[in-house]
Formats: C-alpha cells, structure tokens, sequence
C-alpha cells in the first residue's frame, strides 16, 4: 500500500525547503512569485500551463498577488486540489473561491469524480494547504477509509471524514505528487507545531501531509508566517 510504502528511510525522502516569514502578506508575496516562475517557465517550454490551488481561507491573499502577474493567463489551467460536494454557487465551493480571489481569464476546471485529468499531467506546480490535524486536500487522518484513500490507484475518490458538513472530492497522492513542484502554504503557530511533528517518521495515515515528505519525486518548498 501506498501509506506504507511512503514511510522510507529519512535519506532517501525529499528534503523539504521551509521558508519562514515575518508576515502572512510577505509569505504571499513570495509564494506568488514561486507560483508564477513556475507557470511562465512552462508556458513557454510547453504553450501552457497547469496549477493545482489549494481551497480554504488561506490562499485567498496568494491568488489575489498571482493575478497580478504578468502570465498569459489564457494558457492556464486551474483545477483545486480537492472539492467539496456543494451547488457550484455556494459559498464553501472551493473552485468558485479561487476562481474568484485570481479573477483572471484563465480556463478553470470542476474537480469531480468523472474528470479527465490525464491531459494535464505531469502538473507543472501543485499548491496545499494543511489543517491543524495534518490533513491536506480532502485526505483526512480521521477518515476511516484513509488508508484506501492514500493507496488509491486512481487520481480522484470520494470522501466523507466523519466530522465534514459534506462529501468530498479530492485529488490522490498519485495525483498530487506526478508534478513539477509543490508548494505547501501553512500559517501560525499552531500549523507549525503539527508540520514539525508531520516532518518526524511515522506512518502518512497519522499525518496525510507527510505524504510530501516521505517521497523523493518531487521538491516540496513550504512557506510559513505566524
């Protein structure tokens, strides 16, 4: 299984970058102008380009710096890293969230169960988010069926942890990690403690984040402001 098969030896993991900032405006600030480089370099390799955004709260400051950069928008795909099972007009929707927050003529993808992913893969930059029980995308430790979810040979599942409003959709670690980067975007102090405890050996199950750490495909770069 996958969730076991993540938990190898420290020297043979990815060594993620963490960058620390003073302010939730600077961490924006920078994490944008990573996002960006990361989209012009493959549209110009490749015509065009995909990303990967995180929902919730958190990035809303990002994708407002993002769209602000010069990027031929028209040649990017957005899909979120994962989706909640609501109208596509509600306020918990998290692809109308980012669509919203970048405001940029890009083509934006629904996230759900019968969506062809296959044309935009490798993704040229992946952005997540972690909750303060070191879930990220819709791969929750309290989920019963996480230790499915983590080994999935599929890229999109469905899900519904126990203590979630409504079922969700989300992206796989097969998914997640066939990309170029990943950026990983937490914020106070309370993220902090449960990313240093995720960074520490165990099983991915406890931690789904660790997902990133206990693989050597892709260069995780992790952002952090108090």
């Amino acid at each position: 299984m996958l969730a076991k098969s993540l938990q190898a030896e420290p020297d043979a993991c990815v060594m993620p970058v963490f960058r620390s900032f003073e302010s939730r405006a600077d961490a924006a600030d920078a994490l944008a102008t990573v996002l960006s480089k990361r989209l012009a370099e493959a549209i110009e390799a490749n015509g065009r380009a995909s990303l990967v955004a995180s929902g919730g709260s958190s990035p809303e400051a990002t994708y407002q710096r993002l769209s602000a950069c010069a990027l031929d928008w028209s040649r990017v795909k957005v899909l979120p890293s994962d989706e909640r099972c609501v109208p596509a007009d509600s306020a918990r929707n998290n692809l109308a969230m980012i669509r919203r927050s970048l405001g940029v003529d890009a083509e934006f993808i629904e996230l759900n169960e019968c969506v062809q992913i296959s044309s935009l893969l490798p993704f040229d930059v992946v952005l997540l988010g972690m909750g303060e029980d070191g879930h990220t995308a819709s791969l929750f430790p309290s989920d019963p069926d996480i230790d499915a979810a983590l080994a999935s040979e599929s890229r999109v599942i469905q899900c519904r942890p126990p203590d979630a409003e409504e079922s969700r959709i989300s992206l796989t670690p097969r998914a997640l990690l066939d990309a170029g980067a990943i950026c990983l975007l937490i914020l106070g102090s309370g993220k902090r403690a449960r990313y240093e405890a995720a960074r520490q050996p165990g099983c991915s199950a406890e931690y789904p984040v660790r997902i990133l750490f206990q693989q050597r495909r892709v260069p995780v770069q992790v952002f952090w402001a108090p």
